[in-house]
């Protein structure tokens, strides 16, 4: 894959406009800040999902993760350990297979699973950013 693409990725799914109320959010840490947005992965462009594996669909949504370590006057990427889950409200767990894609200046984690129209859940996810003890829970929900 071209780093250009993969930069690409980066930007469009950190930067995408909230489609049907997704959002990217955010978590501060001491030293770091863990960015994470979901959204239907037939909100990716075609080329991407192609390179990247993603089954466009309105049934699926992908999860997004990266972390930045704060530095002096700038961030950089790091490492971490990802585990993410969600559950529907019928108690159904979908566990998210996160694969780590590094690029230049860019690490992100990326899963997805299928949902069903109207489907909401309550996610999990548990971060340790590389050289941390402390894991780091972040919980959300959101209506597909």
């Amino acid at each position: 894959m071209t780093k250009r693409l993969g930069i690409f990725l980066i930007t469009m799914l950190l930067s995408i406009t909230p489609v049907a109320g997704e959002v990217e959010q955010a978590r501060e840490t001491d030293r770091h800040t863990i960015y994470y947005n979901v959204l239907p992965t037939s909100a990716l462009p075609e080329a991407m999902a192609r390179a990247y594996g993603i089954t466009r669909s309105d049934t699926r949504v992908l999860l997004n993760i990266t972390v930045r370590e704060r530095e002096e006057d700038r961030t950089i990427p790091v490492s971490a350990r990802i585990n993410a889950q969600a559950v529907n409200l019928n108690g159904q767990l979908k566990r998210f297979s996160m694969r780590e894609i590094s690029e230049e200046d860019a690490i992100y984690y990326i899963g997805d699973v299928g949902v069903n129209r109207g489907e909401i859940l309550n996610f999990t996810l548990r971060v340790a950013p590389e050289g941390e003890r402390r894991e780091e829970v972040i919980e959300f929900q959101r209506a597909f």
